[in-house]
């Protein structure tokens, strides 16, 4: 609570300094005030809290409302007399809905809701219960991006892991949490191509025989957001009760999520495929098996990514005498890198990471941007611990298995080698020009059948090329 507070003053003397204050934004906060679902006893709470956090900012006002006549763009009327100073969505930068059920709307009604977000560019932040509502209204639900399918835990201790530590409303928390509270499983419209999770459910500490558990792939998200034209969607369905509406991580959430939505703050939305938290399992603990016998070296140098790195066998040799150790993995994205960094990466606080990952991205459908998004993510929570630590990155192979895909490959190693420009901790490698002939074909003898991995002297190359770089950021550290 103390460092929210401290942040909003550091705000209200940063805006006293620099000039003027803007104009304060305005937010129509609609609670469950008619029983059309489950009454949620948080509700008043909850609102009382989203007011209190525009105040205290100054960035918001806050229109309170248990009914639905401001949902409109029309001019409103009222059966009696003439109706004064009432406001429509024309006057809001975004709404909050804390709501169960169906609310009473008309159809002009709800097509001026979804108009607002998506053609005016305006946002919408969904509070626990919001994907519980209008399940007879599918725009509503695509626009929210998923319905209430149950919560099968009820209330517990809920362990939560943060998938996009770098998304505003996400830095308050740490990267694995736990909090009592009731959290939802979601069903259709809810897919990990339509939206960016933010936070999720550990599966692994879940029981997933309980009854009412309808998920099989191990999804549940906690916090989620998307592009809805050029509006702007947050959802959480945290706040099941009044103590988690009090918890300043949780208050710094929904701030950050108003803010993002009324485009205060600027962040990926971008959808990512999901992660199987059981993916590479085995390997994790064949490493951390090994670290308990043969512990790598502190401070050394830390090989990660993917099957390209985990097939150098020679690489201590090659490397030697240099301190290097290799926690590569076959058939890891980055999403699998981050997914297990805190077991694999930074436990061993490295001085030096060399980093190959993104060609199973690739190949996985993944966009230029995403590879480019994941390794953002890689170096901020690297740095976020370990704020010296240099890391190599080392370009994505135009392999002749994914000549069809080259464009995103190379759009992906371009977008990196600018990032790494930006940062002296930062180091771009291309091993590309050495992998083809003078003709510019790939040079097929380098590569076993598969045309993706290489034979044995490829691996010399590697060490031609980067090896000297590794030795100069290793005597400069």
């Amino acid at each position: 609570m103390f460092r929210l507070r401290l942040w909003i003053v550091a705000t209200l003397l940063a805006l006293a300094l620099f000039g003027q204050a803007p104009k304060r934004k305005r937010l129509l906060a609609i609670g469950d005030g008619q029983t059309y679902g489950y009454q949620h006893e948080s509700v008043s709470h909850a609102l009382a809290v989203i007011e209190r956090l525009g105040k205290e900012s100054g960035l918001y006002d806050t229109v309170f409302r248990t009914d639905t006549q401001l949902l409109t763009k029309q001019p409103i009327k009222v059966a009696i007399g003439q109706a004064k100073n009432l406001k429509n969505l024309n006057d809001f930068d975004a709404v909050f809905f804390y709501t169960a059920g169906s609310p009473v709307m008309t159809d002009q009604q709800k097509a001026d809701l979804l108009s607002f977000v998506r053609d005016d560019g305006k946002g919408i932040v969904g509070g626990h219960s919001a994907t519980t509502t209008f399940y007879d209204w599918p725009e509503f639900g695509a626009m929210m991006g998923g319905y209430f399918d149950g919560h099968p835990w009820g209330v517990f201790e809920a362990p939560v892991i943060v998938e996009d530590p770098d998304f505003p409303a996400m830095k308050a928390f740490p990267r694995t949490f736990t909090i009592r509270d009731e959290i939802y499983q979601l069903k259709e419209p809810y897919s990990r191509g339509k939206v960016r999770v933010l936070a999720r459910l550990d599966a692994s500490k879940l029981d997933l025989k309980k009854a009412g558990v309808n998920r099989t792939d191990r999804d549940f998200p906690v916090a989620w957001v998307s592009q809805y034209g050029k509006g702007r969607v947050f959802n959480s369905s945290l706040g099941h009760f009044d103590d988690a509406w009090d918890r300043p991580a949780v208050q710094q959430m929904w701030l950050e999520a108003i803010k993002w939505s009324m485009g205060l703050t600027q962040a990926d939305a971008t959808p990512r495929p999901a992660v199987s938290a059981v993916r590479f399992t085995k390997d994790i603990e064949a490493f951390l098996q090994q670290d308990r016998t043969q512990p790598p070296p502190s401070g050394g140098i830390l090989f990660i990514g993917s099957s390209i790195f985990r097939r150098w066998t020679r690489l201590q040799e090659q490397m030697a005498p240099l301190p290097v150790y290799n926690r590569a993995f076959g058939g890891s994205r980055t999403a699998d890198v981050l997914e297990h960094m805190d077991k694999i990466v930074l436990p061993y606080a490295p001085k030096l990471i060399v980093y190959y990952c993104g060609s199973n991205d690739v190949n996985a459908g993944s966009s230029a941007t995403q590879i480019v998004d994941g390794f953002r993510q890689f170096v901020s929570r690297v740095h976020a611990q370990q704020p010296a630590t240099k890391i190599l990155y080392v370009s994505i192979n135009r392999a002749p298995d994914k000549q069809d895909k080259w464009d995103i490959v190379d759009a992906a190693n371009a977008s990196v080698q600018a990032f790494c420009a930006k940062d002296k901790r930062l180091t771009y490698i291309d091993v590309n020009p050495a992998l083809f002939d003078a003709a510019g074909q790939p040079k097929l003898e380098l590569y076993l059948p598969d045309k993706l991995h290489f034979h044995e002297p490829a691996y010399d190359l590697f060490t031609a090329i980067i090896k000297p770089v590794v030795e100069k950021v290793w005597r400069e550290r």
